[in-house]
């Protein structure tokens, strides 16, 4: 495929991702509550599966020291998900879009097993806003590899803004979609973990915070 067809669909996918966040015709129904954070989920037909939706805000922490906390060529991003085994840059196909591979570790005492994604990622950085879209693709570099599972990442994303206008706290907003390819447990069962999972993200990167600054030379595609 080539960078203008790559750029094409992961434009679709922000389309996507921003009608299913704020589409008026979209209901969301609160899944999971914690510690000042809410998950949300939404069936999707196209996909026979559900959307989650998380929301929560971090205190003391502007949206870009958030930003090159998430973004995977920055240099916290390995230091502070503790459900991520690595990160894999496979290609940069824009100055503001990249094929990732993400690798989690196993999940519910090996329950569920390790698994990676391919991502087709589309940073954005307007205003005051910072966001990052993704969705799922093949890539003749990164095949399936033996003991983990090839998951399927459907059009996700994480949204980041003030919550405020007096004080330094950013709004969290994360849209995650995914097939986790768990054909053995009924999908109401596969899906029951997706909650804990992504409150368990938005603590580790509410933790990140307090990481102290580091130094970094390379930009950040599309979060300058």
């Amino acid at each position: 495929m080539s960078s203008c067809e790559l750029l094409q669909q992961v434009a679709e996918a922000r389309k996507e991702v921003e009608k299913l966040l704020w589409g008026p015709d979209v209901r969301w129904d609160v899944c999971k509550q914690a510690k000042g954070i809410t998950v949300y989920k939404t069936y999707c037909v196209e996909s026979k599966s559900h959307a989650f939706k998380l929301e929560g805000i971090i205190g003391d922490a502007t949206v870009e020291e958030i930003s090159y906390r998430l973004h995977p060529l920055g240099p916290y991003r390995t230091l502070w998900d503790s459900q991520l085994a690595g990160l894999e840059l496979v290609e940069e196909v824009a100055a503001d879009a990249l094929i990732v591979r993400h690798m989690t570790k196993p999940q519910l005492m090996g329950l569920v097993s390790a698994r990676d994604t391919i991502d087709l990622s589309h940073f954005r950085a307007e205003e005051k806003v910072r966001s990052v879209v993704m969705t799922g693709v093949d890539h003749s570099a990164v095949p399936p590899q033996s003991g983990i599972v090839r998951a399927w990442t459907y059009p996700s994303g994480v949204f980041l803004s003030p919550a405020t206008e007096k004080s330094p706290a950013t709004k969290v907003t994360t849209l995650l979609h995914a097939e986790m390819q768990l054909p053995l447990l009924p999908k109401a069962i596969a899906e029951a973990f997706v909650p804990g999972a992504l409150i368990q993200f938005f603590s580790d990167l509410r933790k990140s915070a307090k990481i102290p600054n580091r130094h970094h030379e390379r930009v950040l595609n599309g979060w300058p």
